[in-house]
């Protein structure tokens, strides 16, 4: 290698390693005009980069080049490509230690209810974990399909939103979110690569819901006097189970009250009053408007019963639970 090859060399690395004069001016003028308690510590800083420069400009002068095939003097090499680290996704470390990420947290406030979430299901971490599927979507339809919560979309979800171990599932109603189904595939108490789980469901009142997209629950919701659809908090009944022997009977739950149209007598013991038909209104009878193909809603004095015009005209008595009816 000739001594005017190396010279050259050298004196080109020493160009390319020293920092540009007008960057830095601008980086000094910027420091300056940063308030005076940050200042000192800035000044510091771009002092030890500027030092770091010269090193880095001394170690490249030591670099012995071999020259190019054609005698000429190297072209400048291209710039390294930095090594990038993966871009960690919206509400997850970096480490993606494998915990929710913050859209997996606090499911109810991210419902855009019209009035109060339904008290059903629960939160990832408490709700527990559902028998597992090969995907997310495929989890969630299993957990559906069992009927398990009273009462859940029975379809109509997104697709599933993937990051990292975890997803997400949203049910929309005019664009507006009213169910959400978080999923993950390393659910506590079941073994890696077991599948994917539902760990968390949070839902709006069941009125909120498609009623072209059904229940998860053979429930039956209820139509105000405008027609309208009434909250099933307030007003709701399903058939009795039938792995009970119950399933003769409607129960009725009306403003926190639990009544029972029992034809059968299979509840018989466990209401203030029998299930009658072919009765009659009682006096200062009052009608809701509560309604639906079937029944219309009127209470009485008492409340030990409320009663029902069909929509043959038969009037049904239903008498009021001595205690909450549950099959277990």
């Amino acid at each position: 290698m000739s001594d005017d090859f190396d010279a050259r060399a050298v004196a080109w690395l020493r160009e390319a390693a020293r920092p540009d004069p007008t960057s830095l001016s601008s980086v000094r003028r910027t420091i300056d005009s940063l308030p005076e308690r940050h200042r000192g510590r800035h000044r510091g800083l771009l002092l030890a980069t500027a030092a770091v420069l010269a090193v880095v400009a001394v170690g490249l002068s030591s670099v012995v080049l071999a020259p190019r095939q054609d005698g000429s003097a190297p072209t400048r090499p291209s710039q390294p490509v930095p090594s990038v680290s993966a871009t960690a996704t919206p509400g997850r470390s970096p480490a993606d230690d494998g915990s929710p990420p913050t859209w997996a947290l606090d499911l109810g406030g991210q419902l855009e209810c019209d009035g109060p979430a339904a008290d059903i299901g629960g939160e990832v971490g408490r709700l527990g974990s559902y028998e597992p599927g090969p995907t997310p979507d495929a989890a969630l339809q299993q957990l559906l399909d069992a009927r398990l919560y009273a009462s859940f979309p029975a379809r109509g979800f997104d697709p599933a939103v993937v990051e990292g171990r975890w997803a997400r599932h949203a049910y929309r109603v005019d664009g507006r979110i009213r169910a959400l189904a978080v999923t993950t595939d390393q659910a506590e108490g079941f073994p890696a690569g077991d599948g994917w789980h539902v760990a968390g469901i949070k839902a709006c009142d069941a009125s909120e819901f498609d009623p072209a997209d059904g229940l998860t629950f053979d429930q039956t919701l209820w139509l105000d006097r405008d027609g309208d659809i009434e909250r099933s908090d307030r007003i709701h009944s399903s058939p009795g189970p039938g792995h009970c022997g119950w399933e003769s009977a409607i129960l009725l739950r009306f403003e926190g009250v639990q009544y029972i149209r029992d034809p059968e007598g299979v509840l018989s013991d466990a209401t203030v009053v029998s299930f009658t038909a072919d009765g009659s209104l009682p006096p200062g009878a009052i009608d809701t408007g509560l309604h639906t193909d079937t029944w219309r809603l009127h209470t009485a004095p008492g409340g030990n019963a409320v009663y029902f015009v069909t929509s043959t005209g038969v009037v049904e008595r239903w008498g009021r639970a001595k205690d909450e009816i549950a099959c277990r």
